[in-house]
């Protein structure tokens, strides 16, 4: 992420911050005179000040709706929100970060494709391997009637789920505000589900660091075959003529 940012600047914007979590998270900053943390939420804003403190300015808003100048960021950073923006509003969302950002400057955006064949292939052996499991046991006699074992199933709590709608690679290209070029790399090639069914075996821990290292490699590819692309949106001088996008 990092290294798509400038590395300094006046004005950062982090839209839809959050409490900033994470260590690295909030390091994206440190070049920054000021990191503007909006977010519907109160909680996390005020988690968000706990973790940066004076480095930050807090407001609560709509990242549809940004209350905000035209051109003032130097910078513009938004984590996993686009796909918990309603469908009909993702756009919108994408046109307010173009609107802020200051020309010649540049946003990123983590998002999640709609389909991964990447991550489909990754599903592969680790279902081969569930079902290896699961036949496995179900030939294994039982105690006492010497018929197949049988697991009674626990009941299901039930969950509440976050609104989900993730990115066509189609409805990008046309979401995109004109005289903005893009690039896509990669955040995150594999899905949650497929990094916790790998476990944290020695053999886990390489193919890990062999799957990080080919993200290093091949970011764009990546970008484009995993999960979370990371979309790089630069700003161009919007008196010229529009730059032509990079193939989606």
């Amino acid at each position: 992420m990092r290294e798509s940012l400038p590395r300094a600047g006046n004005l950062i914007l982090d839209a839809a911050s959050g409490a900033i979590q994470y260590e690295d998270y909030a390091r994206f900053s440190e070049g920054y005179g000021k990191r503007v943390c909006v977010d519907l939420s109160l909680r996390g804003l005020t988690a968000a000040r706990r973790r940066i403190g004076a480095h930050g300015r807090f407001v609560r808003a709509d990242v549809t709706a940004l209350p905000f100048a035209s051109g003032v960021f130097d910078a513009v950073v938004s984590l996993h929100t686009l796909y918990h923006v309603p469908a009909e509003e993702q756009a919108t969302f994408l046109r307010e970060i173009v609107r802020v950002l200051g020309p010649g400057r540049r946003a990123v955006v983590v998002s999640a494709w709609e389909t991964s064949p990447w991550d489909l292939a990754l599903r592969v052996p680790g279902a081969l391997a569930r079902r290896s499991f699961r036949l496995l046991r179900g030939l294994r006699p039982g105690p006492a009637s010497g018929g197949p074992a049988v697991t009674p199933l626990a009941p299901t709590a039930p969950s509440s789920s976050l609104y989900f709608h993730p990115t066509r690679r189609s409805w990008l290209r046309t979401a995109i505000p004109p005289g903005i070029a893009v690039s896509i790399r990669c955040w995150r090639s594999a899905s949650v589900d497929v990094l916790r069914s790998l476990g944290e075996s020695g053999a886990s821990r390489r193919l890990l660091g062999a799957l990080g290292s080919l993200e290093d490699a091949l970011p764009a590819w990546m970008g484009r075959l995993g999960v979370y692309p990371l979309l790089v949106l630069d700003k161009a001088n919007l008196d010229a003529p529009a730059p032509s996008q990079e193939t989606i």
